[in-house]
């Protein structure tokens, strides 16, 4: 006698767990002047200061020094106006919210940092400046790249100057002036983008389920992997009769 049980697939549903890459650009101006939430408002009346911004959830941190003849001697100090932002140099006679020659050369080196989350790129994209005129030239130097010197051409009579440079991190750029009556800041702008980070959205793929069962059968079907034959064999006992 030959008994068999089937067994009726089981199938599973499966969730697949896929990721997508997120990167966020954030554009951020730090804006020199007067203002209510000004950079500047951190930066008047000291010769070494940081400001921070957020934009977009991503933190920005400038830093900036006072230069006069290339010296950072802590008597020169950033000065703000409602209208513009400069070096007011130790002495009578400087035009105090200028870069200008009155009482020695004046710069300014800025650097940048996150302070919150990794960055992939950071850009200088522009510098806006105002009582830029004819006949003043300004200098722009990167990390100790060769100094770029920059008129009233190069900024197309827009006071702005289009910079578009990619930094490192921490790298530093000096601004300047070179000649001429003087000009102040009013802004700079930074793009910076954050390291991609994995964004998880599902996918799922959905197949037929069924109960198992049980199925007896007296003919013999070959069901492959899903069948289990249990077989039993007939044996005599002693007065002659198949059990």
């Amino acid at each position: 006698m030959m008994k068999r049980i089937h067994f009726a697939p089981l199938c599973v549903l499966v969730v697949l767990m896929v990721t997508a890459e997120h990167a966020n650009a954030a554009f951020v101006v730090f804006d020199f002047r007067n203002t209510s939430a000004g950079a500047g408002n951190d930066l008047d009346g000291k010769a070494s200061e940081s400001t921070s911004i957020t934009i977009d959830g991503v933190t920005l941190t400038l830093s900036a020094e006072a230069f006069v003849d290339g010296i950072n001697s802590g008597t020169h100090k950033f000065n703000q106006t409602s209208s513009s932002f400069g070096i007011d140099a130790n002495g009578s006679g400087d035009d105090t919210d200028t870069f200008d020659g009155g009482l020695g050369v004046e710069s300014a080196r800025f650097s940048i940092s996150s302070s919150n989350v990794p960055l992939s790129s950071l850009e200088l994209t522009e510098i806006k400046f105002n009582l830029f005129t004819d006949g003043d030239i300004g200098s722009l130097q990167i990390n100790g790249t060769p100094t770029s010197l920059f008129d009233d051409d190069d900024l197309s009579n827009t006071n702005v100057l289009s910079v578009n440079q990619l930094m490192a991190v921490g790298q530093t750029f000096d601004v300047g002036y070179s000649a001429g009556n003087g000009f102040g800041l009013e802004s700079m702008s930074f793009q910076a983008t954050t390291m991609a980070v994995p964004e998880p959205s599902t996918l799922a793929f959905v197949g037929l389920a069924s109960l198992f069962g049980f199925a007896v059968s007296r003919k013999r079907t070959d069901l492959g992997s899903c069948q289990l034959t249990v077989r039993r064999k007939s044996k005599e006992t002693d007065f002659g009769e198949k059990v």
